[in-house]
């Protein structure tokens, strides 16, 4: 799958839950893991003064992902970090 097909995934499956807290937009970049696995990088933005997501939801987002992903034939393990836009002064 290419990145984009993947953060068309991401950010239907996150915005579901997440948007509540939120959520803007997913970006995704493949790339290799620590161990030189080929791995997803995705990176979740929020806007500035959201309040932080609860576990339990991230998880859920994260296991919506995954199972989109699986669904869609992506082997690929998915590494996710949440960027919170910063507040202008």
């Amino acid at each position: 799958m290419t990145d984009q097909e993947i953060e068309r995934i991401a950010n239907e499956a996150l915005n579901a839950l997440l948007s509540p807290y939120g959520f803007v937009r997913a970006d995704v970049t493949s790339g290799e893991d620590d161990l030189g696995d080929p791995a997803l990088f995705v990176r979740a933005h929020f806007v500035a003064g959201s309040p932080i997501v609860p576990g339990a939801v991230l998880g859920d987002g994260l296991a919506a992902f995954r199972a989109r992903l699986r669904e869609a034939g992506e082997a690929r393990f998915p590494y996710f970090d949440v960027q919170y836009a910063r507040a202008r002064a």
